[in-house]
């Protein structure tokens, strides 16, 4: 029996020894690699293979919800943006941004390993003093990242969106990081509402550049913040949106501006401004009454324009205060920035944060700039 116990010992010793070394080397092995190798991988993965054949976005295509809540990895790009103006039971206001992006390298529907999908995800959490910021990047395939539809569920890592029936609304965003977390609930009295034309919208009248989509302009959200190891309960407004293409950015330099405004009337004014060089700035946007009825907005109609520039820490200067005017519908607004410093240098870096608006009404929501 003695021997029997000290062969067993030894054995234990022995896996033991051969565990702790297999940790060792690949912790070292680990720590060893150039992560900058992390980075090329992912551009590798987000750019355009120049044998991908992708369908193209083409009017004449009505959406169909619930089954447009789905992936179409039979396009290049898609994505959900969330943003939420929320009041704490602290007295301080919050805003909150939430994307969930897919980008694929080629039409390719493979599985596990050899999946052709990128995914990647940013929550952004500001208040007047500080912000709290984090993005998730994941390959498709292997179920780091994906979509289910019955009942919905959007995840990558340990975030997610998720309801208990086939629509995202009511639905929980449910976000966990070792600096902050989160857990909202979501709904909206309203439908879904279509981009565009039966949810196709050109960006642009000189140049091919169009995606499906639609949005909930009007989602009443509450739950609760974890910031810093404190709890605070929230409640606001927000947004919900989805689109998707194959050409989001068609032309090296481009730009957008994405206005998005609750007015005091219960209104929702969503304005859009593209911006190619060489090329005439276009403009485009929707107005939705809180009884659905919708105001479709074309270039003709709306005066956007600049007029204060703000220099970053990193040198870029981007517009954050803005003079708009829809003469057709009575409405002029100056649009300012809650606060200045909302550069987000993730991998696609853009400026996004709240804004107030005063003129014929006085409003809140958010700004966004890609490509500055």
């Amino acid at each position: 029996m003695k021997k029997l116990a000290d062969k067993l010992k030894y054995s234990y010793i022995t896996a033991l020894g051969v565990a702790l070394s297999f940790i060792t080397v690949a912790t070292l092995y680990y720590f060893s690699l150039d992560h900058s190798t992390e980075k090329q991988s992912i551009d590798y993965a987000l750019a355009n293979d120049q044998k991908a054949v992708f369908e193209p976005v083409l009017p004449g295509n009505s959406l169909s919800l619930p089954q447009d809540f789905s992936f179409h990895n039979e396009f290049k790009q898609e994505g959900w943006h969330y943003f939420a103006n929320l009041v704490g039971g602290d007295g301080e206001i919050y805003s909150l941004q939430w994307d969930y992006n897919r980008v694929a390298r080629n039409e390719s529907q493979k599985t596990g390993w050899n999946s052709a999908q990128v995914f990647l995800s940013n929550v952004i959490i500001t208040s007047k003093d500080k912000v709290w910021k984090q993005q998730r990047i994941a390959r498709g395939g292997i179920g780091q990242a994906g979509f289910r539809s019955r009942p919905f569920r959007l995840w990558i890592d340990n975030w997610s969106w998720r309801s208990l029936s086939l629509s995202p609304l009511p639905g929980i965003l449910d976000v966990e990081t070792d600096e902050f977390s989160l857990k909202l609930n979501s709904s909206s009295f309203n439908p879904f509402i279509l981009n565009g034309e039966s949810g196709y919208q050109a960006h642009h009248d000189l140049i091919p550049i169009a995606t499906y989509g639609f949005n909930a302009p009007f989602v009443r959200t509450s739950g609760q913040l974890i910031l810093d190891g404190k709890v605070v309960d929230v409640s606001g407004q927000a947004s919900l949106s989805k689109e998707w293409g194959s050409d989001l950015v068609a032309v090296e330099g481009q730009q957008n501006v994405t206005i998005n405004l609750h007015l005091s009337d219960g209104r929702n004014l969503h304005l859009t401004q593209s911006r190619i060089p060489n090329y005439p700035v276009y403009n485009y946007g929707l107005l939705v009454g809180r009884n659905g009825s919708m105001v479709r907005l074309s270039d003709d109609d709306i005066i956007m324009s600049a007029v204060e520039y703000v220099k970053m820490d990193n040198g870029k200067e981007v517009p954050l205060k803005w003079k708009l005017s829809i003469k057709k519908l009575n409405l002029e607004f100056s649009v300012s920035p809650l606060r200045k410093d909302l550069w987000h240098s993730f991998y696609n870096p853009y400026w996004q944060g709240p804004v107030s608006a005063i003129g014929t009404q006085v409003g809140h929501g958010m700004l966004k700039l890609t490509g500055f």
